[in-house]
């Protein structure tokens, strides 16, 4: 696991050096095993616009490709990293990625090809 703020491994005595408060920020570390901090796979400020395509062009809902879903209960949301953080199911993934290949014959954008690359990889590492 790695500093998901740094990207660097952390040391054995990262308790210690690092501010955790709450189950978030366990939440966030432990997040970094299946991802690498460091790397940049997101989409950056596309993700407005591939929202905004998926909805008004394909007839799609933009935000459940794009972003996944929320984990909530009632009165909390698990958000590690606090900037928002939503999940897809291996299943949705790879229907998501089948769905969004499809889009790419009636819509050739390069974001939303961005998002094939980011599922696929997602797939692939399952």
């Amino acid at each position: 696991i790695e500093d998901p703020d740094e990207g660097l491994p952390l040391e054995r005595s990262w308790q210690t050096t690092m501010e955790i408060n709450d189950l978030q920020d366990y939440a966030d570390i432990a997040l970094t095993k299946f991802y690498n901090p460091a790397e940049d796979i997101g989409l950056n400020y596309e993700w407005l616009r591939v929202v905004k395509i998926f909805n008004e062009e394909l007839s799609l809902d933009g935000d459940r490709f794009v972003f996944g879903q929320q984990i909530c209960s009632t009165s909390y949301c698990f958000n590690p990293g606090r900037i928002g953080s939503y999940f897809q199911s291996f299943d949705d993934t790879q229907r998501n990625l089948n769905i969004i290949r499809e889009c790419l014959k009636h819509k050739s954008e390069l974001a939303i090809l961005e998002m094939v690359t980011i599922l696929q990889q997602a797939v692939d590492t399952q």
